[in-house]
């Protein structure tokens, strides 16, 4: 657990109001890790100094859930997600574009970038949601996991035509009490362009082999 508790507050710090801890996210984490150990579909791996938790996704993947190092050691952290089994299919990991340590794990290990998120904080709006009309095409809105708090829904955007709309989706968005926007692209789509010029940043990336 404490290596959980570790990771919640090292991304809260890349991505302060996307990641922010929830009031109840230590005992969600707890309940999660202690579900994963005991169900059927989970793979745990793990040494003296490391450990890696993820669960089979249908047939032929893995993602990753935990990925963590005492010592912050990039190069066991590899050799875990080398250990996976090949009969597994493809092992994905979401890797915070900070976390130095998982970076060169992932390398290390084969993997490459299949997916990015960029992410804006939205302003609070004065618009009253009720009053509104149907959403902007383009985007949807999603509950934040319960151990992260963002203080509203996050904007999950996956079209745009250009910056300007971009930046509409997230006033729409904003105005439904959205507090933050997310961005997913695949890495040298136009969408992640258009996401560089309305002011997203790179906050991380899904990656695979």
């Amino acid at each position: 657990m404490q290596l959980l508790e570790r990771r919640s507050a090292r991304t809260a710090a890349w991505a302060p109001r996307l990641w922010r801890p929830s009031d109840q996210a230590g005992a969600v984490l707890r309940a999660m890790a202690e579900r994963m150990l005991t169900a059927p579909d989970t793979v745990c791996l793990g040494s003296e100094d490391a450990v890696l938790l993820g669960v089979r996704r249908g047939a032929g993947r893995v993602v990753v859930d935990h990925l963590e190092s005492v010592s912050d050691d990039a190069d066991e952290l590899a050799r875990l997600l080398t250990s996976v089994p090949a009969e597994a299919g493809e092992v994905a990991v979401f890797t915070p574009l900070a976390d130095e340590v998982r970076l060169r794990a992932t390398d290390a290990a084969g993997f490459v970038a299949t997916g990015r998120w960029w992410v804006r904080d939205l302003p609070i709006s004065l618009a009253v949601a009720g009053n509104l009309g149907a959403p902007r095409p383009g985007y949807s809105l999603a509950p934040p996991p319960p151990f992260h708090d963002p203080g509203g829904p996050i904007a999950v955007i996956g079209k745009a035509t250009s910056a300007q709309d971009l930046v509409e989706i997230g006033v729409d968005a904003a105005a439904r009490e959205a507090r933050v926007a997310v961005v997913i692209a695949g890495p040298g789509s136009p969408l992640e362009t258009i996401a560089a010029d309305a002011a997203y940043q790179p906050v991380a990336e899904l990656r695979a082999r």
